[in-house]
């Protein structure tokens, strides 16, 4: 295979690409400034993760953005964990405060000033997990008798982007490349890949004309990669659809692996008593599952669901060599 990326990895290069960062905002950001942007005007800057911030769940994406004069940070958490972080409002705030600290340091004479102003920021989660996103938007709501004390509590909210809310008929509207990549991540079963087969061939040809190089065309076969791995389509196959990619036939790349069925895989594995161990081979091919669905992030409770074996079966299955 040509392209190899974590999943957990492919938002971040995502949207470090400036132009598809735009496609995001110009998608999904409803706030007047936002139509005043162009590529020329995002400055990515380096990530603030670096220290004193946990670096084990979210991954972050700064831009400085320039509008008549004035500098605006927009800044995404990338959260893919099933488990919701009920303290979001607060990393954001720590965020927020590390980020100004960050320009107020590089601004250190100016700061000194009177008419020194901070400049405003824009918090983004883009969420990517299966369950719906349960923690509270506006942080005066994680503080204790917060009417009481509203005049001393910070007072802001944190724009979210749930895809997993966002329909795949949603995502065909917008026609640009951003929404392929979604339109792909959103795939979590098998027989989901039939939605995509169904889509428009309008669609498939808007969204040939909006890529621009070879570089973003292989942003497309990591992301399908990653999708026929994570539904345990064999490489021969995974192979063959990523030839369809690079020779631009994107509309025919959902055709093919549709007709792979890992469901069909997991019945007849139950089937045939794969927790007794009655078939070597089945075992073997479940064994695979388990260890490729946790390379992926995949929690031990959604591999459960996905192959009826015991917490106990799974932790054994990982700790063989």
């Amino acid at each position: 295979m040509r392209n190899k990326v974590k999943r957990d990895d492919m938002f971040k290069k995502i949207f470090s690409d400036k132009k598809l960062f735009l496609m995001l905002l110009k998608d999904f950001i409803k706030e007047s400034w936002v139509s005043e942007i162009d590529e020329s005007k995002l400055e990515l800057i380096p990530s603030l993760f670096t220290d004193g911030l946990e670096t084990n769940r979210e991954s972050d994406i700064i831009y400085k953005v320039k509008i008549n004069g004035e500098e605006i940070f927009v800044f995404v958490l990338l959260e893919q964990q099933s488990n919701i972080n009920f303290l979001m409002s607060f990393r954001i705030l720590e965020y927020m405060v590390k980020l100004w600290r960050k320009y107020i340091d590089d601004n250190k004479k100016a700061s000194k000033n009177k008419s020194f102003l901070l400049p405003p920021i824009y918090p983004i989660i883009f969420y990517d997990g299966i369950k719906n996103w349960t923690s509270v938007k506006e942080f005066k709501e994680k503080v204790k008798n917060e009417e009481k004390f509203k005049r001393f509590i910070p007072n802001f909210e944190y724009e979210l982007i749930e895809l997993n809310k966002i329909s795949f008929e949603k995502l065909e509207t917008y026609e640009d490349l951003l929404s392929t990549l979604l339109l792909i991540d959103k795939i979590k079963k098998p027989e989901e890949l039939s939605k995509l087969s169904n889509i428009e061939k309008s669609y498939w040809e808007n969204v040939k004309k909006d890529i621009g190089s070879k570089r973003e065309l292989e942003k497309v076969v990591e992301a399908m990669n990653l999708l026929l791995i994570r539904i345990n389509v064999p490489k021969e196959e995974r192979e063959e659809v990523i030839e369809q990619i690079y020779e631009g036939r994107l509309e025919n790349m959902f055709e093919m692996a549709v007709h792979y069925d890992v469901q069909e895989t997991r019945m007849l594995a139950r089937k045939e008593g794969i927790r007794e161990g009655i078939r070597e081979g089945i075992r073997k091919e479940v064994e695979n599952v388990v260890r490729k669905s946790i390379m992926l992030g995949l929690d031990i409770e959604t591999i459960m669901k996905l192959t009826s074996l015991t917490r106990k079966e799974i932790k054994d299955i990982l700790s063989k060599n």
